[in-house]
């Protein structure tokens, strides 16, 4: 699948493209298909490290 990484140091610049392993559907888990995304303020302040999230994924 096609994913963006944020990648240290947490900075918009190390907010890359990558393709990686598709995670298994659980039982009580749904598969969608998504066609378009965007980064909003929450987004662009999550990668800029405001808001102190220690993930690489960043959640939606």
């Amino acid at each position: 699948m096609k994913a963006y990484k944020l990648h240290e140091p947490k900075t918009l610049e190390n907010f890359r493209p990558g393709t990686y392993d598709e995670p298994a559907v659980r039982d009580y888990e749904v598969k969608i298909q998504v066609k378009a995304t965007s980064l909003n303020y929450r987004d662009w302040a999550l990668a800029n490290g405001w808001f102190g999230y220690p993930g690489e994924v960043l959640p939606m």
